[in-house]
């Protein structure tokens, strides 16, 4: 019985490690709020809008009526932003909320 008890106890004291799931402290999150206007600086409702990582869209959405999109639990970095053809950039910082703005249209 004693033999059995030793590997037992290593299993048992191992079992919650494999269970363990890691999470982020909360201070590496952020947001973004995307303004989209025309090149009068009118706001333009309805536009989708792209949050690219470096190789592909992590998320989409469209423009409200007042021309802003906002996306929330973004990890903190440099994001490509995309909305009708239009590209900017825009760094999330940790617990704060990164404002970025997109000119469309041809005017």
């Amino acid at each position: 019985m004693k033999k059995l008890a030793r590997p037992l106890a290593l299993f048992l004291l191992t079992l919650p490690i494999a269970g363990c799931q890691i999470i982020e402290p909360e201070s590496n999150w952020g947001a973004m709020q995307v303004t989209v206007t025309d090149q009068e600086g009118a706001p333009v409702a309805n536009v989708p809008v792209a949050r690219w990582d470096a190789n592909q869209v992590m998320r989409t959405g469209t423009t409200g009526s007042d021309g802003i999109w906002t996306d929330s639990n973004v990890r903190k970095g440099n994001y490509r932003i995309v909305a009708e053809g239009v590209e900017g950039h825009c760094y999330v910082r940790p617990s704060k909320l990164a404002r970025c703005a997109l000119v469309v249209g041809s005017g």
